[in-house]
């Protein structure tokens, strides 16, 4: 941090994470552990955040109903796990052939992952494998309507289908 920002302790952030996120404390202490507020400046009994990308973070637009409608017609895979995401994925064969069928039709499959409903990366899937594997590339312009906002999709598995467990047009609450 530069001098003339304001430090708020990592208290101070995740109280303001759950007042204007709703998130919960555990969630608003993962956000902040895997940097998407900045990094912290650390000291021997604290860790001191940046208020205002604190709270840039905090007032994240959501993506409306519409955006994602736009941006992405044929549906979403939304992962919620950090680390791999070219393998270890649990499906059914039925759950990998539809999104094969999808790929085929458009040539890619819109991936993006998120943490505690912050978008924090986007991917095209070229393919899905039976095994679980799935071939990815950098996204396509359709990422640019969800970085930087929110996706809230509340809690479950580790990844969520919008097309597929939901009709389009209704992200779970």
């Amino acid at each position: 941090m530069n001098g003339g920002e304001l430090a708020i302790s990592q208290r101070e952030a995740v109280f303001l994470l759950q007042c204007e996120s709703g998130l919960t404390e555990r969630a608003a202490r993962r956000v902040l552990a895997a940097g998407l507020a900045g990094e912290p400046t650390r000291l021997p009994a604290a860790l001191l955040y940046d208020r205002d990308q604190v709270l840039a973070l905090a007032t994240s637009p959501v993506v409306s109903e519409e955006a994602l409608d736009s941006a992405c017609p044929d549906g979403l895979f939304v992962a919620r796990r950090p680390g791999k995401l070219a393998s270890g994925w649990r499906f059914s064969p039925w759950t990998a052939a539809w999104l094969q069928v999808r790929i085929e039709r458009r040539g890619h499959f819109p991936l993006v992952t998120t943490l505690g409903g912050f978008v924090r990366s986007g991917h095209d899937i070229l393919r899905v494998f039976f095994s679980g594997e799935l071939q990815l590339r950098e996204p396509g312009d359709w990422y640019e309507s969800l970085a930087g906002r929110r996706l809230p999709t509340g809690p479950g598995r580790d990844w969520w289908i919008r097309g597929l467990d939901r009709p389009r047009g209704r992200l779970p609450s």
